[in-house]
């Protein structure tokens, strides 16, 4: 099959073979010529969904953050391979722990290059409305700032809720994962609001909470004293995961640390609807009433970014 793929490429117009992808057109089914399609790689991805098109003035930004999220990861990645090594759980050749200690200095430095050079693109853009309205969000600086300007579209996003499906928010956590099929939302939009509510909570041990972190710890009060059956997952000492149905007080294995996830879950969604709609506004596109509002007859919406701490000021 690997010479009827070039074949097929080739016979494409590609004579770059990498330069074209094919598209499994039923996974059901072998990957035959006959079930195969060459594709654009660019065009692939947008028929997966997978491609997002990124506003004009922000290109720049997500090439910067592109290569941050690189340089992080071979950062990362090297520094496992040097820790297991010294922890005996793996070895190295000399030669090749030599090249893995400079590789290690070298990303770092360009971590912190390219964290400055976003500070400069953000600094550059203050007079952008979006730019200038996600940098008054309380806990928010230049580069979670960037970070949401990268990680969340508004052309994507026709409700508050799409946000919360593309961090995996829009169902119970349990009901996150389905075997075998790609499902649960990005880990690293999910990664972005933890380090958010992280900076909400340590602001808020130096003066007044936002009504983010005050959100936060009303909820984990709730939850710490409420008797209502909730479906718990843990992992046990064998490594397994186990679920069991177990009272929100309870202090089974690893429910303090369960109640503080949903109680910044919570706060993160009612950030992201007023990011959504802070977005979707600024770029003159169509926003809905929340669900709860629009469909279960609640008179108070949890969108309202003016009364969360957020600067409209900045949208003049």
């Amino acid at each position: 099959m690997r010479a009827s793929v070039a074949a097929m490429k080739k016979a494409a117009g590609y004579d770059n073979p990498a330069m074209a992808d094919i598209h499994h057109i039923d996974p059901t089914l072998a990957l035959t010529p006959e079930n195969a399609k060459v594709m654009d790689p660019v065009e692939h991805l947008k028929y997966h969904d997978c491609w997002r098109d990124i506003i004009p003035d922000y290109e720049g930004l997500r090439i910067l953050m592109d290569d941050r999220q690189k340089v992080q990861s071979w950062r990362i990645g090297n520094s496992n391979r040097m820790l297991a090594a010294d922890r005996g759980t793996d070895k190295l050749v000399p030669l090749t722990k030599k090249m893995a200690q400079a590789l290690l200095s070298v990303c770092g430095d360009r971590e912190k290059q390219i964290d400055v050079e976003i500070h400069l693109w953000m600094k550059a853009h203050k007079k952008n409305p979006v730019v200038k309205t996600i940098l008054s969000a309380p806990g928010v600086g230049p580069i979670l700032a960037a970070c949401f300007l990268y990680e969340f579209d508004p052309n994507a996003a026709p409700h508050a809720s799409s946000y919360w499906k593309h961090c995996g928010y829009a169902g119970s956590s349990h009901d996150r994962y389905t075997k075998g099929q790609a499902s649960g939302g990005r880990k690293s939009a999910r990664t972005l609001g933890f380090k958010l509510s992280t900076q909400w909570c340590k602001a808020g041990g130096k003066g007044e909470p936002c009504f983010y972190l005050v959100m936060l710890r009303q909820r984990k009060m709730k939850t710490s004293a409420s008797s209502r059956m909730i479906k718990h997952t843990f992992r046990q000492s064998d490594g397994k995961t186990q679920t069991v149905e177990v009272e929100w007080m309870s202090d089974h294995r690893g429910m303090p640390a369960h109640r503080d996830m949903d109680a910044r879950r919570i706060a993160i969604k009612a950030f992201l609807a007023d990011w959504w709609f802070v977005s979707r506004t600024l770029l003159r596109l169509p926003t809905d009433s929340a669900y709860a509002e629009a469909h279960l007859g609640h008179e108070r919406t949890i969108i309202d970014p003016a009364a969360h701490g957020w600067d409209w000021s900045a949208t003049t």
